[in-house]
């Protein structure tokens, strides 16, 4: 059914930049986190501008923001989950990659996801992994993938289409009653740091 089932998790940003640490929470509303937070020693080495155009190799880079960041710009986001007998933090791990194109579920095909409000989850031929739905203009449409992690719990691969690029991150089942406020996170960022990739 599936033209691509493993999303591989990236964000491209300006290689070569160091990104200055200042955590001051009072700027990270307005400031470049893509930038600041970029993993560059993970990230390929590519001649950009320091903007988000069609100049630059978008698939390269990769992003970490830190777990409290993002709580701090994202109400209800748990910073830290219990997974088992140990305390994870949920840093964004952020990757970019092209969009896979559309794949479209029957709605008997699937079964909502309660804790998410909108998700829906997809069976296939694994009980401990399966797809990722989501109800948009388009219908009800391929948006990721879902891994038992055999702790109780799951964890969530998105695939985030923005702009004719993609964004992948990985989401707990416990912040997944806030994947719209991340996904706005994400789409905001994306503009605050000039991003114009239109394909």
């Amino acid at each position: 059914m599936m033209a691509l089932r493993t999303l591989s998790p990236v964000l491209a940003l300006c290689a070569g930049c160091a990104p200055a640490m200042d955590n001051s929470r009072s700027t990270e509303h307005t400031d470049c986190l893509l930038n600041r937070y970029q993993l560059s020693e993970l990230s390929h080495p590519v001649e950009q501008d320091g903007n988000f155009d069609t100049k630059d190799n978008l698939y390269g880079m990769r992003v970490e923001i830190p777990a409290t960041t993002v709580a701090n710009q994202i109400s209800g986001y748990k910073a830290e989950v219990t997974v088992g007998s140990s305390t994870q933090p949920q840093f964004l791990y952020l990757t970019f990659s092209e969009p896979y194109k559309t794949i479209r579920f029957e709605s008997v095909q699937a079964e909502p996801i309660e804790e998410s409000g909108g998700l829906f989850r997809v069976p296939g031929d694994s009980q401990y992994h399966w797809d990722l739905a989501k109800q948009t203009e388009d219908g009800l449409v391929l948006w990721g993938s879902c891994s038992d992690n055999f702790q109780g719990s799951f964890d969530c691969m998105m695939h985030l289409p923005v702009n004719g690029v993609a964004v992948n991150y990985e989401l707990d089942q416990a912040n997944l009653p806030v994947y719209r406020e991340v996904e706005e996170f994400i789409r905001n960022q994306m503009a605050i740091c000039g991003f114009e990739y239109e394909g």
